[in-house]
């Protein structure tokens, strides 16, 4: 058994909640410490704030690239295994620095897939968030497909305008999600029958991949789809997600799973079991925290 710390910038539902669980589901003890508050309003009563004073312990995993610079800033607690796990977009306009500080480090990096041609050369392990989220509820009347930028400035980034003409082109009805809060998000997937995450067509440079609104869609028994490509990995299979190489294509399959629903109900059957395995909090946990 470790005594593990936990550090991320934000107080969030995924770090706070099911990655600490996660980890005391593997057998370890573990402490969140987070630099702010949490806008959508969780709050986990044993979180502590502020990465000034960071203890040292068994083991330190930092969550995402603001936290992993306040701590390089203020300097790294006493800790000999140091575990950073990059998720965000942020890494994207700062990986030469970040990649930098972790060289000759001994720092452990994980990943999530899409940010792995970033990484270059590293070595760096997948990740995808834990996520303990189940369907209750009933799926909407009709065929709902589902879009969740989540804020406008991000609407670039995943292609929306893009998804929104080609979807819009169908007889069906069409959620936009923009600043709701987590619950509401989840309840407007867990109606819906495609989930597309997002469409990016620079080959050069960012493809795109299965993000955390992604993994919650496909827990959801939402059909889930993004630009991307799948990755090999000794960890874990790539998720079975419906990849998008275009704009065209993403028509293409949109009209394949509306006019086949029984084989639309097969992929999210099959991404659903996915997630079950590989999401779960016992999994991720073991994972994030296994002997390397």
């Amino acid at each position: 058994m470790a005594d593990v710390i936990v550090v991320s910038d934000v107080e969030g539902k995924t770090v706070g909640d099911f990655v600490q669980r996660g980890i005391e589901k593997a057998g370890h003890t573990c402490k969140c410490y987070y630099s702010r508050t949490n806008p959508t309003g969780f709050h986990n009563p044993n979180g502590v704030f502020g990465l000034d004073n960071v203890p040292s312990s068994d083991m330190l995993i930092i969550f995402g690239t603001p936290a992993f610079a306040e701590l390089m800033k203020h300097g790294m607690p006493g800790t000999d295994d140091v575990r950073v796990v990059l998720t965000d977009s942020h890494y994207r306009v700062s990986a030469k620095a970040v990649n930098l500080a972790c060289k000759g480090s001994g720092f452990h990096v994980y990943a999530m897939p899409d940010l792995f041609m970033y990484r270059e050369r590293y070595a760096t392990l997948p990740y995808y968030h834990p996520m303990e989220i189940g369907f209750t509820g009933q799926k909407d009347k009709g065929i709902t497909v589902c879009h969740s930028p989540s804020r406008f400035e991000k609407m670039a980034l995943k292609g929306t305008e893009q998804i929104c003409k080609k979807v819009r082109t169908f007889p069906v009805r069409f959620q936009l999600v923009l600043y709701k809060m987590w619950e509401e998000c989840l309840q407007i997937k867990a109606g819906s029958h495609i989930f597309i995450d997002q469409l990016i067509n620079d080959k050069d440079h960012y493809i795109g991949g299965v993000g955390k609104s992604g993994l919650e869609a496909m827990a959801l028994q939402c059909l889930t789809m993004t630009s991307g490509i799948p990755f090999e990995s000794d960890c874990f299979p790539s998720p079975p997600v419906v990849w998008l190489k275009d704009y065209n294509d993403l028509g293409e399959k949109l009209k394949y799973y509306l006019d086949n629903p029984v084989e639309r109900k097969k992929a999210t059957s099959l991404q659903h079991l996915w997630a079950k395995q590989y999401l779960s909090l016992e999994f991720v946990g073991k994972h994030l925290t296994q002997e390397l």
